[in-house]
């Protein structure tokens, strides 16, 4: 039973860390982009309260997906962030 429980935390950390080194690349793709700043508008704000207790929540990819599409075109964007 523990040999189980060891295997499901390894392969838990491996798809972690994946989803990780995915969202770093795109990131890192964004940010190369950077905001146009001849647009008038202000930055869209961003708030995640999900706690992400098991890899990314439903709330929290939505979340990611609609800022990355906003930054792809270009639009700032602002994250805020819960520590508590």
């Amino acid at each position: 039973m523990k040999t189980r429980v060891v295997i499901d935390r390894l392969r838990d950390f491996q798809v972690k860390k994946e989803i990780r080194q995915e969202v770093q690349q795109i990131e890192g793709e964004l940010s190369r982009l950077g905001a146009d700043s001849s647009l008038i508008s202000s930055p869209i704000v961003f708030f995640n309260a999900s706690t992400r207790i098991h890899r990314l929540s439903l709330n929290g990819a939505f979340s990611l997906l609609a800022s990355w599409v906003l930054r792809a075109n270009q639009q700032p964007v602002d994250y805020l962030v819960c520590h508590q």
